[in-house]
């Protein structure tokens, strides 16, 4: 009986050790930065709302004024006095205006918890996102850092650095390097690789670290690829200097390996996957892996289902959960067309999920773009892997 359980207890030992061994080596990474509260960077503490007076125009009214239209984001820069008062509203883009005056009793009611340079208490700058298209009393607005002081849109907040002067370190090439997937996925995901990456102020490297990583293959030619890449130095109020940031190879099993090299500039011409296959970053704060499609595939669904099926722009807002699976989530335009379609080819659009730095798949929600090209072509895109409007037909040329 002794004997059995001496054998037990060791097979018991070496499954921990062999779990404890193959997954990512968590200690290098401190996972906890994702929902650190109120980060501070490059010596500025953005503002962020702890309140909002009533709204007090209603659903009938506002449906008056606001003509139905596809769903985006607008660009909005709020000046936030040091009190935590609105005190101004500009758009970004001049032809975005009539968005800023239509919302701007809606802005001028939230109060904010000042910005903070270095400690002291500042007037600031603060770009939002206001999520347009859907005819309700309430816009939907995304904050840099939310009420709870955590950051949720990672990319609205470095966006919303760059208005106070900051230009974050850029990758502006990345060369071919290799992968060899023969081993079975875990988890419904993919291997990644986590560096730091310093850089002198002319965009030089001058070291790097692996902090993470999923998977121990290929690691010194990722490290060689680093060296060789290009990127631009950090800027604060157009000054060049040194910065330390962090590089993120993501290996997904749809690019063709070896893989291209990579110009992050040329959105167009490049598929879902590889504009996020390689992305450099100031910070790890609010990450999140975006979504990506499982399959190879254009972003054109071909089916007659689309006949009769008018050329306007076509969105609605989408969450993916941790399986992959998408489900529609908000009114947009012709949004009823919009759900047939996607649920008639929802075998087109799996997603590997929206992944945390601890590899575990996270919910995550975005904007989703249709386009109906001709009769028998609709293409579909995503907003936060970027790619363009193809524009209506008349613009659209015939495939050949």
């Amino acid at each position: 009986m002794n004997f059995f359980k001496v054998i037990i207890l060791a097979m018991l030992f070496g499954l921990i050790w062999l779990f404890g061994c193959g997954g990512p080596d968590l200690s290098l990474v401190d996972l906890s930065r994702p929902i650190a509260l109120r980060p501070t960077h490059f010596g500025f503490t953005l503002p962020y709302p702890v309140s909002a007076t009533p709204f007090e125009m209603n659903n009938r009214t506002y449906s008056t004024i606001v003509p139905k239209e596809a769903e985006r984001l607008v660009p909005i820069v709020l000046e936030i006095d040091a009190t935590g008062k609105v005190c101004g509203i500009m758009p970004v883009t001049p032809s975005d205006s009539e968005y800023a005056e239509r919302y701007r009793p809606f802005l001028e009611r939230y109060h904010f918890e000042p910005g903070l340079i270095g400690e002291v208490v500042s007037p600031m700058s603060l770009l939002v996102d206001i999520q347009i298209g859907s005819v309700t009393a309430e816009p939907i607005v995304r904050f840099p850092v939310a009420p709870n002081q955590t950051v949720r849109y990672y990319n609205l907040y470095w966006r919303a650095m760059g208005v106070l002067g900051i230009d974050i370190p850029t990758l502006t090439r990345f060369p071919s390097y290799s992968y060899d997937f023969n081993t079975v996925y875990r988890w419904q995901s993919y291997p990644f690789k986590l560096y730091r990456v310093d850089l002198d102020n002319v965009g030089d490297v001058l070291a790097t670290e692996l902090i993470l990583e999923t998977s121990p293959d290929f690691s010194n030619q990722i490290k060689s690829a680093i060296h060789w890449g290009d990127y631009t130095p950090l800027k604060i109020d157009g000054r060049a200097v040194e910065s330390s940031s962090f590089l993120i190879v993501s290996f997904y099993p749809m690019v063709k390996y070896p893989a291209t090299p990579m110009d992050p500039k040329a959105t167009s011409e490049l598929k879902p996957w590889d504009r996020a296959r390689v992305r450099l970053l100031p910070d790890t704060i609010g990450l999140v892996f975006p979504p990506v499609p499982k399959r190879e595939w254009s972003g054109e669904i071909l089916d007659s289902f689309y006949q009769g099926m008018t050329p306007e722009l076509i969105s609605c807002r989408v969450s993916i959960d941790t399986v992959g699976k998408s489900h529609l989530t908000a009114v947009g335009t012709d949004f009823h067309r919009a759900r047939n379609i996607l649920n008639a080819r929802a075998h087109d659009i799996l997603f590997f999920p929206a992944m945390g730095l601890d590899g575990s798949p996270r919910p995550f929600e975005d904007l989703i773009y249709l386009r109906y090209l001709n009769e028998s072509t609709v293409r579909i895109w995503f907003d936060w892997l970027g790619g363009e409007d193809p524009g209506p037909p008349d613009q659209v040329s015939e495939p050949q």
